[in-house]
Parts: structure tokens; sequence; C-alpha cells
């Protein structure tokens, strides 16, 4: 039997606040939407990589149709774009050290 850790010098949960359940589903709700909008390369190489069987098989169907439909409304590019200057800023932030 393990006798309890003492409270840590630096607890940083100490004065985190708790969310409503409904806000945070919320936040998790819009997170997963933004997921699918600017990662649709991701989910077309994910449902790509899948073996191959009818289920498979419908999920690279639907996978490429929301990709398609995600280039279409030009959200692929600002992917890209977001994904570029991100790296950019890691480059920077690595080199000023």
């Amino acid at each position: 039997m393990s006798m309890p850790l003492p409270p840590s010098p630096i607890d940083i949960m100490a004065s985190a606040k708790t969310v409503p359940f409904r806000r945070a589903a919320a936040a998790v709700l819009a997170a997963g939407v933004v997921s699918l909008c600017l990662g649709s390369q991701a989910l077309l190489d994910w449902a790509s990589a899948l073996p191959i069987n009818r289920a498979s098989d419908a999920v690279l169907v639907g996978a490429t149709t929301w990709h398609e439909a995600m280039e279409r409304v030009e959200f692929s590019a600002v992917a890209e774009e977001l994904r570029a200057r991100f790296r950019g800023f890691e480059k920077w932030r690595t080199e000023s050290r």
C-alpha cells in the first residue's frame, strides 16, 4: 500500500476552474469541426492507408468526397497556408534560441 504524495510546491491545477459539461462539449465539437475542415488531407491519407476491405472502401470514398469538397471551398489551401506559416514560426523560434 503506497502513501499519498505530499502536495507539490508548484501545483498548476490548484487555480484551475471547472467548466460546465456543455461548454467543454461545445469546445470539443468545435475542435472536431475545424479538424475535419482543415484536416481533410490527413483524413484522406489515413483512409488511404486502411487495409483493403468493403468497409475501408466506403471510408475511402467518403474521405475522398470530403477532401474534394474542402478543396472546392478552398479550405485545403487555407490549411496549407496555416501549416506553412506555423512551420515558419517554428523555424524562426528554433533559430532565435
